[in-house]
């Protein structure tokens, strides 16, 4: 009888195939959607300030009135740089698939050994199931989370113009090359 009950109560759980239930999935897109409008709210605030404290620094400058001038070029090195660190990145990347190290995919082929980068910060694997989401941790580096039955923690660093990038699993020090393998600008060639 007990283990009649146990079994009806697993059968009634709902299955999550990738290790992710709906709802973790929902929230690391609604997180990833979050930051991308707040990103997007604050960016003209942060350009209107720096293009404020632009002209203020000129009006110190012709009044010949150094000390304000040292205290506004402080403000202006503090404040929040204009360009969108993201919209460089995410552009660069969306649509990209690019193959992933041996070295954390046991044994998988090539063919399918990838992941590629979706709209919202979605990252899905060509292996498994398992989606994953990015965060810009600082210019041409993000943060790849995976979660799940144990959640992965990667760093991804892109080079300039977003051909190679290596990747390191967090609080380890070796980093991985990776390369891309497609971008959806070239399947519409």
């Amino acid at each position: 009888m007990r283990s009649s009950a146990l079994f009806l109560l697993l059968a009634l759980l709902p299955a999550s195939s990738n290790g992710q239930s709906p709802q973790e999935r929902e929230l690391a897109l609604l997180t990833a959607q979050r930051d991308k409008a707040v990103e997007a709210a604050t960016a003209p605030i942060h350009r209107k300030y720096r293009e404020a404290l632009e002209q203020l620094l000129k009006k110190a400058m012709a009044a010949s009135d150094l000390d304000g001038a040292i205290k506004i070029r402080e403000a202006l090195e503090k404040a929040p740089d204009d360009a969108d660190p993201f919209s460089d990145l995410e552009a660069a990347i969306e649509g990209t698939k690019w193959l992933w190290p041996i070295e954390f995919a046991g044994n998988t082929p090539e063919d399918i050994r990838w992941i590629s980068f979706g709209p919202d910060k979605e990252i899905k694997h060509g292996w498994h199931g398992y989606t994953a989401a990015w965060r810009l941790v600082k210019p041409n580096v993000i943060e790849l989370t995976q979660a799940g039955k144990v959640e992965f923690v990667w760093k991804m660093e892109f080079d300039p113009k977003f051909k190679k990038a290596t990747v390191s699993k967090i609080n380890e020090r070796k980093d991985y090359p990776m390369r891309i393998i497609e971008q959806e600008r070239d399947k519409a060639k």
